[in-house]
């Protein structure tokens, strides 16, 4: 679950991705997976950098580069190359160790091209991970996913934003249930992604988030009985044919 709401006064969740701004409660998770460095623009090098070094240093093993640089909104200011050659720039004079993760692209629009050429493969190799976002039905989940893993063979990656899309499927709503749905697409997906040796893990957006209000339907996994679904999922076996993951080719 990606944790993103303050207000939230409740037990800390067992695990959980955040963002590094005002991620208090998120901080304080008990498996603190993944770390998201949010920022509009381009920020100076070395504070980019110190704020690497800062979470690698409090135990969370994945700091992603930043949040759907493809997306005008975050305000980056460039394409592909400019930040595959930005994230190259961060990696300089950071040991390996504390390499981040490639950040999340947006799957709208022209987002392969953000994957394709010579400068995005070199930072991408340089990374420590690279993060994948997805949105859809059980299909479309999928296909981003495995179309990312066939560019970047061997390459770890954490999935740090999957849902259905906020009113993608049913009109200008979600589905028309949310727990339903996510029998049908989330359990067979997640069984999927446990099959590929490429994928650590997988962030269902969000545990609540308060711009969820804006959306014409909420991705909030609180009220809802995804928790539950979680916990009582399991990986499949190993050597599970695909055939067998509830439809998924």
């Amino acid at each position: 679950l990606h944790h993103q709401d303050d207000s939230y006064d409740g037990p800390p969740l067992e695990a959980a991705t955040f963002l590094d701004v005002g991620g208090e409660n998120a901080a304080r998770t008990a498996q603190r997976q993944a770390v998201r460095l949010y920022f509009t623009g381009r920020p100076d090098l070395l504070l980019i950098r110190s704020r690497v070094a800062e979470w690698r240093n409090r135990g969370v093993s994945r700091v992603i580069l930043g949040n759907e640089p493809n997306q005008a909104s975050e305000g980056f200011g460039g394409g592909p190359d400019d930040y595959a050659g930005w994230f190259l720039d961060v990696c300089h004079d950071l040991p390996r160790a504390q390499r981040p993760y490639y950040a999340g692209i947006s799957p709208t629009g022209d987002w392969r091209r953000w994957y394709d050429s010579l400068t995005i493969r070199a930072a991408v190799n340089e990374a420590a991970g690279l993060c994948v976002h997805t949105y859809g039905n059980l299909d479309e989940l999928v296909e981003t996913v495995r179309w990312t893993i066939v560019q970047f063979p061997g390459k770890p990656i954490w999935i740090g934003e999957w849902n259905f899309g906020a009113g993608r499927l049913i009109g200008h709503g979600g589905p028309e249930d949310v727990d339903d749905w996510f029998r049908r697409n989330g359990v067979p997906f997640l069984s999927w992604c446990a099959l590929q040796p490429e994928i650590e893990g997988a962030t269902w957006f969000s545990w609540a988030w308060d711009q969820s209000r804006l959306l014409p339907s909420s991705v909030d996994a609180r009220g809802t009985e995804i928790p539950a679904i979680l916990a009582a999922w399991r990986p499949p076996e190993e050597h599970t044919p695909v055939a067998e993951l509830q439809g998924i080719d």
